[in-house]
């Protein structure tokens, strides 16, 4: 997850190069704050990340949230 990793701190414009589109999408009414969420292993519904964005910089990452 070292992707991950260096994603904080970068521009939201690099997600989904990185990781391609995300599984759901959820963003605010006043779109500030947007979380990108993946669930790559369809089988193993916990195992997903979530990449959070405010302002379109990502803040930080949320490894198997539930």
């Amino acid at each position: 997850m070292a992707e991950l990793a260096s994603l904080v701190g970068k521009p939201e414009k690099c997600i989904m190069p990185m990781f391609g589109p995300p599984n759901f999408f959820y963003a605010t009414d006043s779109d500030a704050l947007r979380t990108y969420n993946y669930a790559p292993v369809w089988y193993f519904p916990t195992a997903k990340f979530q990449v959070h964005c405010q302002n379109g910089i990502v803040t930080y990452i949320e490894e198997f949230d539930d």
